[in-house]
């Protein structure tokens, strides 16, 4: 809100995408780097089987997947990049993701910060539909993502 107060739509767009992308990355990049490979990461002992789906989940499509979790309205953005970095899933990806995923979130806080008043229908719509675009978005790509997920489980049991 404060960059769309100072710089206004555009420029306070563009530093708190930039913002948003810097901060997701360092963390990224802390647990990419600070996971031994030789070493079950704590979060994988700590969460047994539920690690291993979401673990699944990431690493066969870290694109849809990352998009999906950040266009979600709940939910934590770091532990979404420590997550990614402690999977090692590839870098693009999962910065090209996070780029996309915060721009309806970034775009209503920069408009609120830019002076637009709250009670304006116009702006209170605006912030319903891309609150919605962004559930229904992250709702697509999740279940997309999932569905991907089983059908190449059952490829894998077929060739057993």
């Amino acid at each position: 809100m404060a960059a769309g107060m100072v710089f206004g739509l555009p420029e306070g767009l563009a530093l708190s995408t930039i913002g948003t992308l810097a901060g997701n990355c360092m963390s990224y990049g802390w647990a990419y780097h600070s996971r031994h490979s030789s070493q079950p990461s704590a979060l994988q002992a700590r969460l047994g089987n539920r690690f291993a789906g979401f673990s699944r989940f990431l690493g066969q499509a870290p694109f849809p997947a990352v998009l999906a979790a950040r266009l979600m309205p709940i939910g934590s953005a770091v532990l979404v990049s420590i997550a990614a970095g402690l999977l090692k899933i590839p870098f693009i990806p999962f910065a090209a993701a996070t780029l996309i995923g915060g721009l309806p979130q970034n775009l209503v806080f920069v408009l609120i910060g830019s002076g637009v008043r709250i009670g304006a229908t116009f702006q209170v719509a605006l912030g319903l539909a891309l609150f919605a675009l962004s559930i229904a978005l992250g709702l697509f790509l999740l279940r997309r993502s999932h569905k991907q997920g089983k059908v190449a489980e059952s490829d894998c049991q077929k060739t057993d």
